[in-house]
């Protein structure tokens, strides 16, 4: 099973690394701050198909919050920029851990001076419900009667 901190971590990497942007990124609220940062929110569900096997569906919504400049402005030019990048760091697919999981669609919008940039992470996943040292009980013989 991915866990949620390497979804996190991967997430991280992409904003840093792979799209290349100098921006500080959080997982919880910024109350105050005095540099560019996005903040990162994880809006999970997921579908249970069986003892051990579940669609997971992670809405990612990577928030980036440039600082004003002298005159109290955002430049929309530079939030665009940015979304740019994002569109080419997410263009293949984004690697968690051994898993690489293609991202099909990405939506971007500045509202209040904030660039949202959205996208679905759509995978399916498997849990172990047995402890190690449980083991399976299997089915020795099976016999039919047809009549």
């Amino acid at each position: 099973m991915i866990k949620s901190k390497d979804i996190r971590d991967a997430l991280a990497d992409l904003v840093k690394i792979k799209a290349d942007l100098n921006l500080r990124v959080h997982f919880n609220h910024v109350l105050q701050a005095d540099e560019n940062y996005c903040w990162i929110q994880l809006k999970p569900s997921r579908v249970d198909y069986g003892w051990d096997y579940f669609q997971r569906r992670i809405r990612v919504d990577i928030e980036v919050v440039l600082m004003p400049d002298e005159f109290g402005e955002v430049k929309h030019s530079d939030l665009y920029d940015i979304a740019d990048a994002l569109d080419e760091a997410t263009h293949s697919y984004i690697q968690i851990l051994d898993r690489c999981i293609t991202i099909n669609e990405t939506s971007a919008r500045i509202f209040d001076d904030i660039l949202h940039y959205e996208f679905l992470l759509d995978f399916t996943d498997y849990i172990s419900t047995l402890k190690p040292t449980d083991e399976k009980i299997f089915m020795q013989e099976l016999t039919l009667t047809l009549n």
